[in-house]
């Protein structure tokens, strides 16, 4: 039987990645990121960062009936051109997601992925994109880093539970 991570936990796993991202892009901008062909970590900093300052808190924060895809891609602030800023953009969108997160009701309806959910499906998936351009940022870095089985399991079924429903 599936045991979902404690919310809280969540969390902690998102400021966790996100922290450790940062701190492994910091100073490492023109570095090629080998498991996104063709991307530097600034590209890396430049996709990730936009997700947690508009993308996901958007659609967090937002009525489920005003979903707009271009509005929430839009909401995003400029993503600065330097790596420091970039780094700086990423943890302060990773923190202010995480405040926003930890201060919703996340069995509330939002709209993600064209369809409505409950907002957990937001928090998860964060969860799950950071950990990948965690694992990205290490492995450029040649770090090792395995997710631990917990978020693993968490990961696999944000994935089959409640991201290919919504998008199909």
């Amino acid at each position: 039987m599936y045991e979902p991570m404690d919310d809280s936990a969540v969390l902690e796993w998102i400021a966790e990645d996100a922290a450790v991202l940062a701190d492994r892009s910091e100073g490492h901008g023109e570095l090629p990121v080998p498991t996104c062909p063709g991307w530097t970590i600034d590209d890396l900093l430049a996709h990730i960062g936009p997700l947690f300052a508009g993308w996901y808190l958007y659609n967090l924060t937002h009525d489920p009936a005003t979903g707009d895809l271009m509005a929430a891609v839009a909401s995003a602030p400029p993503m600065p051109d330097g790596n420091s800023e970039r780094v700086a953009y990423l943890r302060s969108g990773a923190a202010t997601f995480v405040d926003a997160a930890s201060e919703s009701d996340l069995d509330a309806t939002v709209w993600a992925f064209g369809s409505t959910a409950s907002a957990r499906i937001l928090q998860n998936r964060t969860a799950r994109e950071v950990a990948i351009h965690r694992c990205d940022a290490e492995w450029a870095r040649d770090f090792s880093y395995h997710i631990p089985a917990e978020r693993a399991t968490l990961s696999c079924h944000e994935t089959i539970c409640g991201f290919w429903p919504q998008v199909q």
